[in-house]
Order: C-alpha cells, then structure tokens, then sequence
C-alpha cells in the first residue's frame, strides 16, 4: 500500500503538472515520472506472477508521456485539441482510481482485465509522441538532455513489462497443460477451490464433471449435496483438505494420493 501511494503521488504530480508555474512544471512532470517509474519498476522485479504485472499505467509507465508540459517561454504550446484529449486522458484516470478503489477486492478488482481502457493508450501515445518531439526540438539542452532520458527509462520498463507478460502467458500454458494431464488421468469428478479452472480447462470437463466449491461453505457442504453418491473425487486447490472427512451416513472420505504441481495441490479420495 505504501508503493501504491509513492505510484499515485508520482501519477498525480505529472497529470497535473500543468497547474504548476511554468518554470516548474518540468521539474514537477520529471518528479512525477520519477516516483511513478520507480514504483513501476519495484512491480517488474515483484516475483509475484500476474499480481506484479496488471494495472493500467502501471505496466506501461511510457504513457506519462502524455503529460510532459511544453518548453517555458517559447511561446509555443499544446493546441487546443491537445489539451481536450489531455483534460479527458485525466479525467479518466482518476474515474478509473475511483472505481478501483471503491470496488476494490483481496483478490482483485477492476484492474484486472481493462480492455475497455485500450483507447486510452492510443490517446495517451499520440499525446507523448506529440509532447516528446516538442520539448526535444524547442526546449532547452539540459531539459532535452533531462526528458530523453526520463523517455527512454520509461520506454525500456513498458518494453521489459511486455516481454513479461510474454513469458508469464508461456509459463501459464505450461502449468495449464500439466493440470490438464493430471485430471485427465484421474477419470472422476473434480472438485476445485479456483473459480477460473472451469473456463482455463473448458474442453476437459467435457468428458469430467467439474464442481467449483463455495468459498464460504467449502468441501464439506458440496460432500453433504454431490459428493456422498460418489466413491472418489479429485479435490484441486492451493491449500490441501483434511486428509479424512467424516459423511452424515458414517462413511468418511480417505486420502488415497496427493500431488503438487506448480503450487496447485491435486487430492485424490476415495468414499468408504
């Protein structure tokens, strides 16, 4: 929480550079894009998997580009259809800090998957692209000197992200095909605890019935409705159960093998 607040206070100096006097609104930007691309690359080097790599800005740092002011005093400033798209870009991003926060969750919230907000790198990478070329051909040589530098470092963490995300995709299909391939060879019912096994594995359960445990009532209530009129099931969580759990009939389900694949924990049972 604390590198998020660093990351907003960067996020937010830079988005409001523009408020600033003028002979301070490059400073206030460069601070910004400081703080933001430092909280950034602590994300990249986060050995959490998709935990450290989803966001909006964070995976792509390149995009406070949009925000570089223009040179002092020269008399040449952002047209006003740039600072429309520029007001808007803003306006949107602290919408989207809002709603991140109010609907926010321990496992997640309205950052994960925003491709609703695709548009907004196009606006925002035509703004940089526009704002760079001028403050690189009417600003000053140390403040060139300044935001080529401040660019490239931006440039290299959103390019190191992507090539993340690659490998992260890579990895993933990797350690789907070996869950796939343990509970194809495990002809029962599968009883999971990750809500998303059902869609990551769609065409495997359409030769095995697949349950997906309530959070709040877990194994217990599913053997009390389902399980009882099976004699074996295959338990997948990150978290083992309870080697033997007793049936309201007086049988009781009797570990008969376990498994961890990737930190995925695959408990096989049988109902005696």
């Amino acid at each position: 929480m604390e590198w998020a607040a660093v990351g907003l206070a960067g996020l937010g100096l830079c988005a409001f550079a523009s408020l600033a006097r003028a002979r301070s609104r490059f400073a206030c930007w460069l601070a910004g894009a400081a703080l933001a691309g430092l909280v950034s690359a602590i994300g990249l080097a986060t050995p959490d998997r998709y935990r450290a790599v989803h966001g909006l800005l964070l995976p792509m740092p390149a995009l406070l580009l949009a925000w570089l002011p223009a040179p002092a005093n020269t008399g040449i400033g952002p047209s006003r259809a740039e600072r429309f798209m520029r007001t808007a870009l803003t306006a949107f991003l602290v919408l989207f800090c809002l709603a991140t926060w109010i609907a926010r969750r321990p496992d997640g919230g309205p950052e994960w998957g925003a491709r609703y907000a695709l548009p907004a790198y196009l606006i925002a990478a035509t703004l940089g692209a526009v704002a760079l070329t001028r403050r690189m051909t009417r600003g000053r040589r140390a403040t060139r000197l300044a935001a080529g530098c401040a660019a490239g470092a931006l440039l290299a963490l959103s390019l190191a992200y992507g090539a993340r995300g690659i490998v992260e995709i890579q990895v993933t299909k990797r350690d789907l095909a070996a869950f796939e391939t343990e509970i194809a060879s495990r002809p029962m019912p599968v009883v999971a605890e990750p809500w998303w096994l059902a869609a990551a594995l769609a065409p495997r359960f359409v030769e095995s019935p697949l349950y997906t445990l309530n959070p709040q009532a877990g194994l217990a209530e599913w053997m009390d409705l389902i399980g009882h009129r099976s004699r074996a099931f295959l338990h997948v969580s990150y978290r083992p159960p309870p080697d033997v759990l007793a049936l309201p009939d007086g049988r009781s389900t009797v570990l008969v093998r376990r498994r961890e694949i990737q930190k995925m924990i695959f408990s096989e049972f049988a109902i005696r």
